[in-house]
């Protein structure tokens, strides 16, 4: 057992080491609140007295010596995160583990991208199986729609452009968000023709015009 020396009236007194009485901790945090690959957290020293130094090994091959330091997870994984404490006769360490989550993947499928007049779109939003909610946004003001399953249908009441985003969220709070756009509005006219442009009554003129309709729109 390691064992601290003390000099009293010339002689050398062995003194246990509990007797230092220090105590190492330490706490983590994030800036979210969450731990999702990649994520950096800060760690803070809850250490006792005063040490003179720290050494902390982070589980990812990294390491730091500041009092609060912080490091970079880019992989979702159980980390053992180790902090030494240095005092001036002894050095004492603590471990605990950090769990850091994947994040989900998601995109966003509408059966219908382009209408020429207002309707209803229908979406899904395959992604990873651990996913527990989305939340549909359809860019027309409208509230944000959540929903535990990936589909769910919107009725567009107008004409114009939107930018459909939907947002999977998993069990831990992890996300990821996926868009599409889907646009209503009045198709064209590509080109038209009057034949003949004038004569004398009664008279018969052939109107032809060729209108551009979303794909697959009879």
């Amino acid at each position: 057992m390691i064992r601290g020396k003390k000099l009293i009236t010339g002689l050398i007194v062995l003194l246990p080491l509990f007797l230092y009485g220090q105590t190492v901790d330490f706490s983590f945090s994030t800036s979210n609140n969450l731990y999702c690959s990649p994520q950096q957290v800060t760690f803070t020293q809850q250490c006792s007295g005063t040490p003179d130094g720290f050494i902390w090994r982070f589980g990812n091959g990294l390491s730091g010596i500041l009092p609060v330091d912080a490091t970079t997870y880019t992989n979702p994984g159980s980390y053992s995160v180790t902090l030494i404490a240095i005092y001036a006769e002894v050095a004492i360490s603590v471990t605990k583990t950090v769990l850091i989550n994947p994040k989900p993947t998601v995109s966003l499928i509408a059966d219908k991208r382009k209408m020429c007049q207002p309707g209803t779109v229908n979406f899904s939003a395959p992604g990873s199986p651990f996913i527990t909610s989305y939340e549909w946004n359809f860019d027309d003001g409208t509230p944000v729609v959540i929903t535990p399953t990936n589909t769910t249908s919107h009725l567009f009441n107008s004409y114009d452009n939107f930018i459909v985003t939907v947002k999977a969220i998993s069990g831990a709070g992890c996300s990821s968000i996926a868009s599409d756009t889907v646009t209503v509005e009045r198709f064209s006219i590509i080109n038209g023709s009057i034949d003949p442009t004038g004569g004398c009554i009664p008279a018969t003129i052939s109107l032809d015009v060729i209108p551009d309709p979303p794909p697959g729109d009879p």
